[in-house]
């Protein structure tokens, strides 16, 4: 029983660890670094902008060096890091991940909630 316990441990465990490769892959590896910075800075943005932007949110950084600070945090971004639980900044709406996510928390639980009911 205990050998069952235990590999179901390492299993999800390795399974966690292949979802937030396939998410950073999704949302880091995709989009080139600097059309994310441009975005971000504006169409009205110059050169020095956008080399700040990416420098600031470490997309200068190699892969792995970006992979871990999605997951601990980068020192330059304050409040990020996936294991730590902040999920980062919106920066469309301006407001923290964890906040939007607060506020359709109560909507969603109820319709969790009413679909497990019916």
């Amino acid at each position: 029983m205990l050998r069952f316990l235990v590999r179901r441990v390492f299993l999800g465990l390795f399974v966690m660890w292949i979802v937030t490769i396939i998410v950073f892959g999704l949302f880091f590896i995709g989009p080139s670094a600097e059309a994310v910075a441009r975005r971000l800075g504006g169409k009205s943005a110059t050169p020095q902008q956008i080399h700040l932007i990416m420098t600031r949110l470490g997309l200068n950084d190699s892969i792995i060096v970006q992979y871990w600070h999605f997951l601990w945090g980068n020192p330059s971004v304050p409040n990020t890091g996936l294991l730590k639980g902040h999920l980062g900044y919106d920066y469309y709406y301006q407001v923290s991940v964890n906040h939007i996510i607060a506020q359709a928390f109560p909507i969603t639980f109820s319709l969790a909630l009413g679909a497990a009911i019916l």
